[in-house]
């Protein structure tokens, strides 16, 4: 009884592993954006695939849905898609779930200040203790934008959430100390970032 567990588990374990159909699941940077690359092996047809990003390796949230008929009976199926907005300065979260049944395991990458700069944060630097600051965002009129402001170490100290008035708004500085700080958006097409200094 124990021997035919052992053969039958043997055999599940074998049919899992000859059914896996996603190989070289990779992350590349690339500018301002993250190219998410991977293979699917010959095998039956599979009736789609979803890449999920998350900020946090535990919430998830689709990026691209490719809801036709993939993979190929013959040949390995190549798969390129590029991440356009990724946050800056921290790790980013992706993995692949392949229907009826694969997901991939996540794959992390950190997303330094490569992204385009397009802002002009004024005034820069900030000496009169000016609970606010202003940001010009260059081709952006009339544009809702979401992101984050970092400390010069990385560290995520608000989020920002506003909608551009003309190519202008201003951001709440109140209670910052003296240094260096990042503002990073995007308004979901391209990420835009830029550093300005607070010296009371």
């Amino acid at each position: 009884m124990i021997r035919l567990i052992f053969i039958s588990f043997f055999c599940l374990s074998v049919s899992l592993v000859s059914a896996q159909r996603i190989i070289n699941f990779n992350l590349f940077p690339l500018k301002n954006s993250i190219t998410v690359k991977f293979t699917i092996t010959p095998g039956a047809a599979c009736t789609g695939y979803t890449i999920f990003h998350s900020l946090d390796s535990l919430n998830y949230i689709p990026i691209y849905d490719y809801p036709q008929i993939c993979g190929n009976t013959g040949a390995n199926e190549e798969v390129t898609f590029t991440h356009q907005s990724p946050a800056l300065f921290q790790y980013n979260y992706y993995k692949v779930q392949l229907f009826p049944v694969e997901t991939t395991l996540p794959k992390k990458i950190f997303m330094t200040d490569q992204a385009q700069s397009g802002i002009w944060p004024f005034p820069n630097p900030v000496t009169s203790g000016l609970p606010e600051i202003g940001l010009k965002i260059f081709n952006a009129s009339n544009t809702k934008f979401v992101g984050f402001l970092y400390n010069a170490f990385g560290s995520k100290l608000s989020e920002l959430i506003f909608t551009t008035i003309g190519d202008v708004t201003r951001i709440n500085i109140s209670g910052l100390k003296d240094g260096v700080y990042i503002v990073w958006v995007t308004d979901g097409l391209a990420p835009y970032y830029c550093k300005f200094v607070i010296k009371n």
